[in-house]
C-alpha cells in the first residue's frame, strides 16, 4: 500500500509500507556516487535495510543504510534537527533534498 515515484532508488532489504516515495529528478552518476562515499553522504534514494512506515518522502532525498522511519514512539508532532524531518499527526515527512544519515531512528 505505497506509491513509489519515478527514478526511485531503493536498496536491498528495504521495506516500505503505507507510504509515498516521490522519487528523484535525476539519477546520480558513478562518479557522484564515489564522491558520496568519500564524503560519507548517503546516495540519492533509500539505502539498504531501511524500514519505512506511514511516511511521505519528498524528491531528491538521501536516506542512509539501516534507517528506521517508523515513529515507534507514537509522536504526533515533532520537528527534526535542521528541518531534516517532521512528524505531523503521526506521519513522518521527509522534505525535499533532506539527508538522513545511516542508522537513524525516527
Amino acid at each position: 500500500r505505497s506509491i513509489i515515484g519515478l527514478r526511485s532508488r531503493i536498496g536491498a532489504g528495504t521495506t516500505i509500507e503505507n507510504s509515498i516515495v516521490m522519487g528523484s529528478d535525476f539519477f546520480e552518476t558513478v562518479e557522484e556516487m564515489k564522491t558520496n562515499v568519500a564524503k560519507s553522504i548517503p546516495h540519492l534514494g533509500i539505502g539498504e535495510n531501511v524500514i519505512v512506515k506511514r511516511s511521505i518522502i519528498d524528491k531528491n532525498v538521501r536516506i542512509g543504510k539501516n534507517v528506521q522511519l517508523t515513529n515507534s514512539r507514537g509522536i504526533e508532532k515533532e520537528d527534526g534537527p535542521n528541518g531534516s524531518y517532521f512528524i505531523r499527526e503521526g506521519i513522518i515527512l521527509i522534505p525535499k533534498n533532506a539527508i538522513i544519515p545511516d542508522n537513524t531512528i525516527i
